[in-house]
């Protein structure tokens, strides 16, 4: 007795669609948690390399009793002065008189990749202080264009009349140029007397400014007013303190507070930012 076989039946068009659409759906619904765990791990190795450089540059101060300044620093191959990442690089186990100015790992951000991987771009900029003046020690850190011969930097990092804690140090710029570099605009980040986030939107935390595209990350500025912490982390950016500790710094900090962060000593009668802190609302730990 021969059995009689039922006929194959396949998935219909419909079918073949609503499964389609399912696994659609499904992706949608992945796609940005996967992106955000890619953005979370991107924050920890950016927040690892300021980590690094940050402690670089209080062994430098330890070792010379004062931080470099943005530029001007003498080697012993450069006597015009380098910038402050090349005089820190004998403190970052780069021990050559003549080192090679080219792509460095740690000084650059997973979330803002140079243009070309050979280029010696940097995403870390110092506190340069104050725009408009060199020479003031305490409206910033490393606030000198010649520190070896016109000004000395800070003299002692215990000099901080706000402390250590209430100074930044290091953080990041989408704009910033190469770490060769000796234009204050392109390794420093600024402070303003004249400015503010609302009149002037593009020198707040992460500020942009009229036709600012994503694609133009990496796109060197001369004006002053790009001299600003910013980075593609969403909400904020990553800031190292003199006191060695890192701080997930909010966007939306006031404009006010930002600026005496930046000063080692608000209070100074040389200059006249607002007497404010920080607090646990403008930051997260890491």
């Amino acid at each position: 007795m021969r059995m009689k076989l039922l006929p194959r039946r396949g998935f219909t068009l419909v079918e073949l669609l609503v499964v389609i659409s399912i696994i659609g759906v499904l992706m949608s619904l992945t796609l940005p948690a996967v992106n955000a765990a890619r953005e979370a791990g991107r924050r920890v190795v950016c927040t690892n390399n300021q980590s690094q450089v940050g402690k670089a540059l209080r062994v430098y101060e330890a070792t010379k009793n004062k931080f470099p300044g943005y530029a001007g620093n003498k080697t012993k191959t450069n006597t015009n002065g380098v910038s402050w990442a090349v005089a820190l690089l004998p403190f970052l186990d780069d021990k050559s008189d003549t080192p090679s100015l080219s792509y460095r790992e740690i000084f650059i951000c997973p979330s803002d990749p140079p243009d070309r991987p050979t280029d010696p771009q940097t995403s870390y900029v110092v506190n340069a202080g104050w725009d408009t003046n060199d020479t003031i020690r305490e409206s910033g850190v490393c606030v000198s264009n010649n520190p070896d011969t016109v000004y000395n930097g800070i003299s002692k990092i215990n000099t901080f009349a706000d402390g250590l804690g209430q100074t930044i140090l290091l953080t990041e710029n989408l704009n910033a140029g190469n770490y060769n570099s000796t234009n204050k605009n392109e390794v420093g980040i600024l402070w303003l007397t004249s400015g503010n986030s609302t009149t002037t939107p593009e020198l707040k935390v992460n500020g942009r400014w009229s036709g600012w595209k994503i694609g133009e990350a990496n796109k060197t500025f001369s004006d002053k007013n790009r001299a600003r912490p910013s980075s593609f982390h969403p909400g904020g950016v990553n800031v190292v303190f003199c006191d060695g500790s890192t701080k997930f710094l909010r966007e939306d900090i006031d404009y006010d507070i930002y600026r005496s962060l930046l000063t080692s000593s608000g209070t100074s009668t040389k200059i006249t930012p607002k007497d404010v802190a920080l607090n646990e609302g403008d930051y997260t730990n890491q």
